[in-house]
């Protein structure tokens, strides 16, 4: 493996050798954003990426390479697009294609682990913590909506049996969703159990 000079990642003029599995880069990149926001989990106020940079042109220029390399390291067949009304100090990526399937990855954890590598380069090369979300058609969208709707479900069993319920391990970003979206719930509170990729949503009932 050489890492090269220059390109995308600005090392040098010398071109890379790289090894893309995409498996074991999804453990470690999850295992690694995981340990990051741990101790933020039960705080509602926290689930909202840090920034502290605008985006400009080189930014955006440099965000777009970094897509553009990481499809092409994979070799997939997909058409990407920078949506136009980004979110503010952020930069929203859809993802269409026929393999774009695998760019989700099991449960969203390659489409997770090629977004947090992005925010990793661009913090690197830029001094920038910069908002970035990728989305292959919908798919975010339509998870988010599953993920409250089993909370609301969980949340009601929790509320009837008087009891805690624990739910299966989740990624970080699945188990903010679930904080989220009970956060307004009087009859229920949760906190994040367990370490690593064993790490899940307890949520316990609140009693008068």
């Amino acid at each position: 493996m050489n890492p090269g000079r220059g390109g995308v990642l600005g090392l040098g003029g010398e071109a890379a050798e790289i090894e893309v599995t995409v498996s074991s880069v999804n453990l470690d990149i999850q295992s690694s954003s995981d340990s990051l926001i741990t101790e933020k989990d039960q705080n509602k106020n926290s689930f909202k990426n840090e920034v502290d940079n605008e985006i400009d042109e080189e930014t955006e220029k440099l965000a777009v390479e970094i897509m553009d390399f990481l499809i092409s390291s994979l070799g997939v067949s997909v058409n990407t697009y920078l949506r136009e009304e980004n979110e503010e100090n952020g930069l929203y990526f859809e993802i269409e294609g026929d393999d774009a399937g695998l760019i989700i990855g099991r449960k969203g954890e390659t489409l997770r682990a090629m977004q947090f590598l992005m925010i990793l380069i661009l913090k690197r090369q830029l001094g920038k913590s910069v908002r970035i979300t990728l989305d292959v058609e919908g798919y975010r969208d339509r998870r988010i909506s599953s993920l409250e709707v089993l909370a609301e479900n969980s949340a009601s069993k929790v509320k009837k049996s008087g009891k805690p319920f624990r739910l299966n391990p989740m990624s970080a970003f699945e188990r903010r969703v679930i904080h989220v979206a009970l956060a307004e719930n009087r009859n229920v509170r949760t906190e994040s159990k367990g370490s690593g990729l064993r790490r899940q949503v307890v949520i316990f009932p609140v009693r008068d």
